[in-house]
């Protein structure tokens, strides 16, 4: 994703994208949508973010992004938890 390579409409990547950004618009209007629990929101930001997230991470929804997935936070990157799935058209 960090190529830098230009990314074509239609493409595998282009499409990729697309299901992230499906997958985060889906992930943050639940967040952003009703109450959760501490406990509930940092599993919700691991699902988000596909990785895992430390528990001393917090937040106070509203929460934005366009796909989630380059999100790091609390310093050195953690384990991914979750493979992106390619998806055929």
């Amino acid at each position: 994703m960090a190529s830098g390579k230009p990314v074509v409409g239609g493409g595998d990547v282009h499409m990729m994208f697309h299901q992230l950004s499906q997958e985060a618009l889906k992930i943050t209007a639940e967040i952003n949508g009703k109450y959760h629990t501490p406990e509930q929101l940092h599993d919700l930001l691991e699902q988000l973010w596909g990785r895992e997230v430390p528990k001393t991470v917090g937040m106070f929804p509203p929460f934005h992004t366009d796909c989630g997935k380059n999100t790091i936070v609390g310093g050195v990157p953690a384990k991914v938890i979750k493979k992106i799935e390619k998806t055929d058209s």
